[in-house]
C-alpha cells in the first residue's frame, strides 16, 4: 500500500513539474501533454506495451492512450455454408520474434492480460497510461468469392490470388473506444471479428432465422425418408448394363449426401438468426452507430481515427486486397459520438473553417444534436523513429487535485485515470501537431478563455452566460522552440447558419496575447468560438498546427 501510494504521489509531482500551469479565476489547471493512439506489438507495432511507455514518458508525454486493434482477420463464407466454407485473411506480424504468424490483437492476446500489461507498464515509468482500442466494427466484402475457371487450373493451386475474388472495402474506417472499464466490455464490442457479435431479433431477424432453420431441417427429413423408403416389390440383385448401381444402393447414398447438406446446412446456419449487419450487402453506418451507442452505455468514449485518410494495399490480409476511401460524411450520419481526430486526418474537409465540424456544432448550438463533437489529436504512432511519437498531441487542461483521505492502489490509478478521462469527455484540450524544431522543447500552450460581464472565465469544453454587455475573449500563446518564426491565429465565432472568422499574425510565439470585446447581443441563440493557428501566415488547412476546443456562449433575454 506504501509503495503504491508514494509511486501515484510522485506521478503527481511529475506531472505539477513537468507541465505548465494556467490560472485564472478560482479553477487552476495544469496542461498535461498526451500521445492519444499508440499501437503495441500486440497488433503488429515494433514495440511491445513497456517499450511504448517508455518511449512516450523520454519524450515528454505524461499522459499514453494506447489503442491496439480488436481484431487482424476478415473472413470470408461461402454460400450456403458459409460457417464452413471460408478463407480467413489475416495481417501478419512484419518484426519481433512472431514473424509471418498472424497478429495476435487483443482479441487473441486476451483483453484482461492487455488491460494489466498497459496498467503496470505505467506505474513502472510514471506515465498515465488508459487502456483503448481502435475498433473495426465493420467491413464489406466485394466480388464473386472464386474464379472456379481459375479454379481447377493446375498451375493456379498454390497461389489463391489468382482465382480468389475478392475485395475488402472499408477496413480501415476505425474508431477509437476510450474509457471501457472491464474486459469483457472489450470482449463484447460489436464488431465482426468478435464471436458475441449481435444477432437480430427484428421480425425479419426472425424470419430469416426460421428460413436458415426449416430448409436444412426439410432437407434432413426428406433425405432420410429417400434412404429408408422400402420396396414393394422384392429386391432383385443382378448385374446391369454399363455398370451401373442397384437403384436401392444408389437411393441409399442419394439420400445420405441430402442428409449430409442439411446436417451441414444446420452447423453453418446456427444459431439460425443472422448478425446484426453482415459483411456481404452494404450496410451505411449503421454497424458503426451500433458500436457508439454500445461503449455509451457502458459510460465510454468514442472518436473517429484518421477520418480523411486514404487507403488501397494489395494483399494485407493474405491474399485479400483492401480499398477504404475517406469517410468524413459518417460524422453527419452518426449521432452520440465523442469527437475525432483533427490532426493528421481531419483537417481538410472536417475541421477546416466552416467545415463538417462547424456544421455539427451549430447544429448542437440549435438542439438538433444531443451532444457537442470535440477534436483530438491523433498520434497513431507504430513505432520506428520514437521523436515521431511527439510529433502530433493532445494537450488536457487537467485541474489540480487535492487527495487528502488514504486510498488503496486500485482507487489512486481510478483517479489518475479519471484526471484526464474527464477532459476528454468534456472537451477540456486541444490539439497540435508539426509544432517542435528541437526535442526538448516544453508544453506548447494555448490558453483560450472567454469572460462575461459578471467576471465569470470559461475555458474550452464549458459554456458561458453572456447579455446585452458582451463578453471578452482572450488567447494566449507560447511555444518554445518551435519550427516557426511567426504564426497565424484565427478565431472562429459561429452565427445561426454561418460562422465569422477573424485572424491575426503573430511575430513572438513565444510570448503572444490577443483580448478583445465581442459586443454583439443575440438574445436567446447559443453561438461557440473556437480557435485555430497556422505555422507561417498562410491559412490552408495543410498548414494548421493547433486547434482549440470550442466554447460555448448562451444569450439570455
Amino acid at each position: 500500500m506504501r509503495k503504491s501510494a508514494l509511486l501515484f504521489y510522485i506521478l503527481l509531482i511529475s506531472i505539477a513539474f513537468r507541465t505548465s500551469a494556467l490560472t485564472y479565476g478560482t479553477e487552476a489547471y495544469y496542461y498535461v501533454p498526451g500521445a492519444v493512439h499508440l499501437d503495441s506489438y500486440v497488433s503488429g507495432s515494433e514495440m511491445g506495451i513497456d517499450e511504448l511507455v517508455r518511449v512516450a514518458y523520454e519524450n515528454g508525454m505524461q499522459v499514453a492512450i494506447i489503442t491496439d486493434h480488436d481484431n487482424e482477420w476478415a473472413t470470408y463464407g461461402l454460400w450456403p455454408f458459409r460457417d464452413i466454407i471460408k478463407y480467413t485473411g489475416a495481417k501478419r506480424y512484419e518484426f519481433g520474434p512472431d514473424v509471418g504468424k498472424p497478429i495476435r490483437a487483443i482479441k487473441k492476446y486476451g483483453a484482461q492480460n492487455y488491460i494489466d500489461s498497459i496498467e503496470g507498464a505505467g506505474r513502472r515509468y510514471q506515465v498515465a497510461t488508459i487502456h483503448g482500442v481502435e475498433a473495426v466494427p465493420y467491413y464489406q466484402w466485394e466480388g464473386r468469392g472464386i474464379r472456379w475457371g481459375e479454379l481447377f487450373k493446375p498451375t493456379t493451386w498454390f497461389d489463391p490470388s489468382n482465382w480468389l475474388d475478392l475485395k475488402l472495402r472499408n477496413w480501415h474506417r476505425h474508431l477509437l473506444v476510450i474509457g471501457l472499464e472491464t474486459a469483457e466490455d472489450y470482449e463484447k464490442l460489436p464488431s465482426l471479428g468478435n464471436s458475441t457479435y449481435p444477432l437480430r431479433y427484428d421480425l425479419k431477424g426472425i424470419g430469416t432465422g426460421f428460413v436458415n432453420l426449416l430448409l436444412p431441417a426439410l432437407l434432413i427429413v426428406v433425405g432420410i425418408q429417400v434412404f429408408r423408403r422400402p420396396k414393394k416389390r422384392k429386391r432383385v440383385w443382378r448385374k446391369r448394363k454399363r455398370g451401373l448401381a442397384p437403384r436401392a444402393i444408389r437411393r441409399k447414398i442419394i439420400g445420405g449426401c441430402m442428409t449430409l447438406l442439411g446436417l451441414l446446412g444446420l452447423w453453418s446456419a446456427f444459431p439460425f438468426l443472422p448478425r446484426q449487419y453482415d459483411p456481404y450487402r452494404d450496410s451505411g453506418e449503421k454497424p458503426y452507430q451500433s458500436l457508439i451507442d454500445y461503449v455509451n452505455r457502458r459510460d465510454g468514449m468514442v472518436f473517429w481515427a484518421h477520418p480523411e485518410s486514404e487507403s488501397n494495399k494489395e494483399k494485407e490480409l493474405g491474399f485479400i486486397k483492401t480499398r477504404t476511401e475517406p469517410y468524413p460524411n459518417l460524422l453527419r450520419q452518426t449521432t452520440g459520438y465523442t469527437g475525432f481526430a483533427i490532426f493528421q486526418e481531419g483537417m481538410r474537409v472536417i475541421g477546416k473553417p466552416d467545415g463538417i465540424w462547424d456544421e455539427l456544432l451549430r447544429a448542437y448550438c440549435r438542439n438538433e444534436r444531443e451532444r457537442p463533437i470535440w477534436a483530438i489529436g491523433e498520434a497513431d504512432f507504430e513505432g520506428g523513429n520514437s521523436g515521431a511519437i511527439r510529433e502530433t498531441q493532445t494537450i488536457f487542461l487537467v485541474k489540480k487535485a487535492h487527495f487528502s483521505n488514504p486510498m488503496t492502489a486500485d482507487d489512486q490509478f481510478l483517479a489518475l485515470r479519471n484526471m484526464i478521462l474527464q477532459p476528454m469527455k468534456r472537451g477540456r484540450m486541444y490539439a497540435t501537431t508539426r509544432i517542435y524544431a528541437e526535442p526538448d522543447a516544453g508544453v506548447p500552450r494555448l490558453e483560450f478563455y472567454l469572460r462575461n460581464a459578471q467576471g465569470e472565465i470559461h475555458t474550452m469544453g464549458e459554456t458561458s452566460r453572456a447579455d446585452h454587455r458582451g463578453i471578452h475573449v482572450e488567447i494566449k500563446l507560447s511555444i518554445e522552440k518551435a519550427r516557426y518564426e511567426k504564426v497565424t491565429v484565427q478565431i472562429i465565432r459561429s452565427r445561426r447558419n454561418k460562422i465569422q472568422t477573424w485572424q491575426k499574425p503573430i511575430d513572438n510565439v513565444k510570448d503572444a496575447s490577443i483580448v478583445f470585446k465581442d459586443e454583439s447581443y443575440l438574445p436567446g441563440e447559443t453561438i461557440y468560438y473556437r480557435v485555430l493557428v497556422y505555422g507561417g501566415l498562410d491559412t490552408r488547412p495543410s498548414t494548421a498546427i493547433m486547434a482549440s476546443n470550442p466554447i460555448f456562449v448562451e444569450y439570455v433575454q
